[in-house]
């Protein structure tokens, strides 16, 4: 539970600010880092809690049904190991949104937009 609500924070903190920056501004305006970041962390955070929550419920699952076998198997070693790799995960696979997220410039209305742009 822990995990998740670090990801919810985390996105609150990094991602809600700038975004409202799209609605607000006509154009993007913070340049290619933040434009990428941005993206790259929704992303991250957005797949976070999606595993976390899976592995919540697989705890469950292992919880009610292998409940002989369930204190052996729900340690916090075994806690931080999926913690780390649902992190691990996620941030590998949100790479190719960073890589593939660029400012694009509409010179016919003079506009700068912040897209993902794939090949």
């Amino acid at each position: 539970v822990l995990n998740l609500s670090i990801a919810d924070l985390a996105y609150l903190l990094f991602c809600i600010p700038f975004q409202s920056t799209v609605y607000m501004l006509p154009s993007w305006v913070l340049g290619t880092f933040i434009c990428k970041f941005i993206h790259y962390f929704f992303t991250v955070s957005m797949l976070v809690s999606i595993f976390t929550l899976s592995a919540m419920s697989v705890d469950r699952y292992v919880a009610i049904v292998h409940s002989r076998r369930s204190s052996s198997l729900r340690v916090s070693r075994n806690a931080a190991f999926g913690v780390g790799l649902i992190w691990l995960l996620s941030i590998a696979m949100a790479s190719p949104v960073a890589h593939h997220q660029s400012i694009v410039h509409q010179d016919f209305i003079n506009q700068t937009f912040c897209w993902e742009v794939w090949p």
